[in-house]
């Protein structure tokens, strides 16, 4: 359960880096749980295309999760499928740390090579690792092409992105990006007697993700 000034913090760092509607859109989901597309237009009163759009960002930014979930329907209907989104409280106030992560990445990967270049090499993974807290969720060609450009090793740029992002992910600052939208399914048949006994239980079926 988040406190209201937890709220409060996570929406003011919101507003700093999405602007308004974001945190709108935000501020609703911290403060009433989890909500469909449908109710959180009525709940923003902002139109329907803005509130896609700042769905959109804060999932790229991992701030949002969307999930399905399938519901049964009325007697004689099919069952449903609707997304529901989530705010990630904790995901929000690590933008708190960010300038600590970079530090922290440069120092880590710098002293795993060594004094001998391990400044340069730490410097490089931080640069990625930069972009990825700057941009949020991008692919592997993605953060290729950005080392390129704040790169002054021409060719061989392509191939010591690559090598230093397998470093990153090896230590485990980097990983895959979580399934686009998680299925949550409706509880099996040996479930249903535990359930109207008050019991709550589904399972969630992941996809697999891309980087």
């Amino acid at each position: 359960m988040v406190s209201p000034h937890g709220i409060k913090l996570a929406v003011y760092l919101i507003s700093s880096y999405f602007g308004d509607l974001n945190a709108k859109v935000c501020e609703c989901l911290l403060q009433r749980g989890t909500q469909s597309l449908a109710q959180i237009v009525r709940f923003t009163e902002l139109s329907r295309e803005n509130v896609r759009n700042c769905l959109l960002v804060l999932i790229h930014h991992n701030c949002v999760q969307a999930f399905a979930v399938q519901q049964e329907g009325a007697f004689g209907e099919a069952p449903k499928v609707i997304t529901n989104y989530m705010a990630l409280f904790d995901n929000i106030i690590h933008k708190l740390r960010f300038p600590k992560f970079l530090e922290i990445v440069s120092e880590v990967l710098g002293e795993k090579v060594g004094k001998e270049g391990g400044k340069e090499i730490g410097k490089e993974c931080e640069e990625i690792f930069e972009g990825l807290l700057q941009h949020g969720r991008l692919s592997l060609n993605q953060i290729i092409d950005r080392f390129k450009q704040t790169s002054n090793q021409g060719d061989s740029s392509a191939e010591a992105a690559r090598d230093n992002f397998n470093k990153l992910v090896n230590a485990r600052f980097v990983e895959r990006c979580p399934a686009p939208e998680p299925f949550l399914g409706p509880p099996a048949e040996d479930e249903t007697a535990a359930k109207k006994q008050g019991a709550k239980s589904a399972k969630v079926l992941w996809c697999q993700s891309l980087l």
